[in-house]
């Protein structure tokens, strides 16, 4: 007879994916970012305008113009209820 296989419990795993499925949408755009380059959480991500949808949850957000200069840095908050016809927006 052969020995039962250990015990694993597979819903935490399938309770992270699902978090990880989870997305709101941001909206990065306004004439003075066109073109500027966009970065999220250190990954450059496209240039402005542009929309992502992102995981839920915290996230830093850098705008770099096209001099090189910084000209937004700022965390942000994801949810679901951000969605594409209603996204979290920066705007400049």
């Amino acid at each position: 007879m052969p020995a039962p296989a250990p015990a694993s419990d597979p819903e935490p795993a399938a309770a992270i994916r699902a978090d990880t499925t989870r997305r709101g949408w941001l909206r990065v755009g306004g004439d003075s970012l066109i073109g500027a380059r966009v970065e999220t959480d250190g990954n450059f991500v496209g240039y402005a305008p542009l929309e992502l949808a992102l995981p839920v949850g915290g996230h830093l957000i850098v705008v770099t113009s096209r001099t090189d200069r910084v000209v937004v840095r700022k965390r942000v908050h994801i949810s679901e209820a951000q969605t594409r016809l209603l996204p979290l927006r920066i705007l400049r």
